[in-house]
């Protein structure tokens, strides 16, 4: 792996920290910006990247939230479904559009808006809305898979900090690709989805093909339309799923994804996560 460990996740987690120092910079020098949209694929980092520029930008004095999209969904049973017959989670007709482009409207506009709030037990909006409050130092994040589609949000584009963040970096060995950024993805959310929302890795393999044919339609084409295009990766994340991902992957039902994953991932000494700092953007997918 290397010969100083500490200073190989240091590394890493600095080229991230520059992205949104800047990032943070350039919406507290500008004060059109009141509302940042951050967007990207699935396990690009995008809840803990809001949270990080929320934290970084408190540090500035400006007073922030951060918000997610996912309370904007329409209930699940008027959700759209695919040809296999499961809702279709990735698709811009999943939210309520209406309501979250009144949302902005009124928190630019009267400085106060009511969100709704989603409950996923259920599948459905609770009848109670959370008031937030825009002052004029404050600025609110709204983060989501939909956030830069245009159709989607449609008011007061001007005032719009547009956020884009995804693993853009891929692994080469010997002047070869052996761990493409999206396979790092899928990396990522197995392990997020086998922690944090008790699937089974074979569950979350098994969804992929669906959620990469959402990004494909809903989500890259507006990559261009972005302020600034944070790369979320980080050097050290394939010898620290060598550690904990590779043994999961061995012991399921093998596919063509997960013994394409356990060779990817064979090529890699493994690393502890007691090495990674805890404000890493890493913990969204694993677990202390």
């Amino acid at each position: 792996l290397t010969n100083n460990l500490p200073l190989f996740v240091e590394e890493s987690e600095n080229k991230y920290y520059s992205q949104i120092h800047e990032v943070v910079n350039q919406i507290s020098s500008n004060p059109k910006y009141k509302i940042i949209l951050v967007c990207g694929p699935s396990s690009s980092g995008k809840t803990t990247t809001s949270n990080i520029v929320v934290r970084e930008l408190e540090k500035k004095g400006q007073h922030s939230v951060c918000i997610s999209l996912d309370d904007f969904f329409i209930n699940r049973v008027d959700t759209p479904k695919l040809p296999n017959g499961r809702y279709d989670y990735e698709s811009p007709r999943a939210l309520d559009k209406d309501c979250l482009n009144e949302f902005i409207k009124n928190l630019l506009e009267k400085k106060h808006a009511f969100k709704p709030i989603y409950n996923f037990v259920r599948g459905e909006r609770e009848e109670q809305f959370e008031e937030i409050i825009l002052t004029d130092d404050s600025i609110v994040v709204i983060e989501g898979i939909h956030a830069l589609n245009p159709d989607v949000i449609t008011t007061h584009q001007d005032n719009l900090y547009k956020l884009y963040i995804c693993p853009n970096s891929n692994f080469d060995l010997d002047g070869k690709t052996i761990i493409p950024a999206k396979s790092l993805r899928l990396m990522r959310r197995s392990l997020r989805d086998f922690y944090s929302r008790g699937h089974s890795i074979s569950t979350t393999i098994n969804m992929w093909e669906d959620v990469l044919r959402g990004e494909e339609l809903y989500i890259k084409p507006f990559k261009k339309l972005a302020t600034y295009v944070v790369d979320s990766t980080h050097m050290f994340e394939p010898y620290l799923y060598a550690n904990y991902l590779l043994p999961l992957l061995e012991n399921i039902q093998q596919s063509e994804t997960s013994l394409s994953m356990i060779k990817m991932l064979s090529n890699f000494d493994t690393l502890d996560k007691a090495y990674i700092p805890k404000t890493s953007l890493i913990w969204e997918f694993l677990v202390k």
